[in-house]
């Protein structure tokens, strides 16, 4: 495996072959190997690369605990998760606002298992850094769980959760009851794929959320006002979706045709809309 940052050409990875998935946070990433244990390399501040130590490796080293079986792995700002072979999901890292999901705010650096998700986990999705210093905790994380339901736990401010409130929480909350087959966390929103539609929640003030309309007038209970925060789940897009991937203030959604809508911040092209427009209408990305 490779990767590239402030140097011109790919580096290979020290000792890494096999690898079966990938993700990338602020300054640190994991990789799942052909046999399914977890590595990471890269900043340790707060424990994110899961070996029992704080001390920052440019070289991979062995998540505790997480030695086969693991299915998916995900990076966030100073976490991160992974589900198990038995559908567990386990996090380690900074636990400042519960994004550990084990019930305390401590940091570990050694993985830690999720409060009631023991099986039945398909999908997990850590918070990313914010483009910018918005002063958002970036802190939360979603799964899927047995029968595609969508449980969140961690910051809230904006609800994030999706579970209606704007208290954070450090254990699991449900956002969807089923039917969900694919979620992603961005920076304090997140994004499911549902039947026939793709359904979002959190901070929608860039029209991350895709409501036409702007999405909810407040989140009841924020103290916030004049911007869009909805705490339960709305309607982005609506058709056949297979996938959602969202970043920093937007979204894209791909559908089993193959076409790709965003919907969002636009300031760079991002949406590929050909303008540098935001919108809360979904998109079609052009030429896809």
């Amino acid at each position: 495996m490779e990767c590239w940052s402030t140097i011109a050409n790919p580096a290979a990875v020290a000792g890494l072959s096999g690898v079966k998935a990938l993700s990338v946070g602020l300054a640190f990433t994991c990789a799942i190997t052909a046999e399914g244990a977890v590595q990471c390399w890269g900043r340790n501040s707060s424990g994110q690369l899961g070996n029992g130590s704080t001390t920052d490796s440019d070289v991979p080293v062995q998540v505790m605990g997480l030695t086969s079986g693991v299915t998916a792995v995900a990076a966030g700002d100073s976490s991160a998760c992974a589900v198990t072979a038995g559908g567990a999901v386990e996090c380690w890292g900074s636990n400042m606002d519960g994004q550990l999901g084990n019930g305390s705010f401590t940091d570990s650096a050694v993985p830690v298992q999720v409060s009631g998700i023991t099986s039945g986990a398909t999908a997990v999705s850590v918070g990313i850094p914010s483009s910018g210093d918005t002063g958002i905790p970036n802190t939360s994380a979603c799964a899927i769980t047995a029968g595609g339901a969508v449980q969140c736990w961690g910051a809230n401010s904006l609800g994030q959760l999706g579970n209606g409130m704007t208290l954070r929480s450090a254990v699991p909350v449900t956002a969807i009851d089923s039917g969900a087959t694919a979620v992603s966390v961005g920076s304090a929103f997140a994004c499911a794929v549902t039947p026939s539609a793709v359904q979002c929640w959190g901070d929608g003030d860039l029209g991350q959320l895709g409501e036409s309309d702007n999405g909810c007038s407040t989140v009841s209970g924020s103290g916030l006002s004049g911007s869009a925060y909805c705490a339960t789940p709305v309607f982005a897009d609506q058709g056949d979706f297979v996938s959602v991937s969202v970043g920093s203030g937007y979204a894209c959604a791909m559908t089993t045709a193959g076409k790709v809508d965003c919907w969002g911040y636009n300031a760079a092209g991002q949406l590929g809309d050909t303008t540098t427009k935001k919108t809360d209408v979904p998109k079609t990305v052009a030429g896809l």
